[in-house]
């Protein structure tokens, strides 16, 4: 991942870890999406909000550096229509049978891996895209930017994701990444997790 501007976080703001946003995107948010250094697919107008249902979701990348991490849960729309996201989505970590962990989580528009002031802002996922891939940020598809530190207590071990996409009820789960063939599929969370706006493909 291209990360050339290594930032402090800004302070986020609390939420129950199963919610979601479920306002509508302000005038000019659907202008301001066009701005990427990809060609990124247009949202629809009006716009049209993604349902769970029409969306599959892969833990694609984990990347650490200073005592923080930061991982990107990559949305696909996988529906034959076209349909939008926009703000942040909810996080529930849950350990290797399902359990909830007792971690917070919060959100913000900054982390130390992903940097400061992040916009929020309308992302349009057609249908018909290529599969998600870990190997390339795709045109289309939404990333969930999410980060937490390596080392300040509490540190719980979380096997799986429960994600709301922005402005849903309902919810996805996901695994974590495998390190190896044979090898237990785990990450280690301290300090609890932050979730950066939903955005759009991006160079990495």
């Amino acid at each position: 991942m291209r990360l050339s501007s290594l930032l402090s976080g800004a302070v986020g703001v609390a939420l129950t870890a199963a919610c979601a946003t479920g306002t509508q995107p302000p005038a000019g948010a659907l202008a301001s999406a066009a701005a990427s250094p990809l060609a990124i697919p247009s949202p629809t107008v009006p716009f049209l909000r993604c349902d769970t249902t029409d969306l599959e979701m892969r833990l694609i990348f984990v990347g650490a550096g200073l005592g923080n991490t930061g991982a990107l849960i990559e949305v696909r729309n996988k529906s034959n229509r076209d349909c939008d996201l926009y703000g942040y989505a909810g996080l529930q970590m849950l350990d290797a049978v399902g359990r909830p962990v007792k971690q917070p989580v919060v959100w913000s528009d900054g982390s130390y891996i992903f940097g400061a002031n992040q916009a929020v802002e309308v992302i349009g996922l057609p249908a018909g895209t290529v599969q998600i891939t870990p190997d390339r940020p795709v045109p289309g598809h939404a990333y969930i930017p999410i980060a937490w530190s390596d080392a300040q207590e509490p540190c719980s071990t979380v096997a799986q994701l429960r994600v709301t996409p922005p402005g849903a009820s309902t919810s996805l789960t996901i695994g974590t990444p495998t390190p190896a063939p044979g090898a237990a599929s785990l990450l280690t969370i301290c300090g609890g997790l932050t979730v950066n706006p939903t955005r759009a493909a991006f160079y990495r």
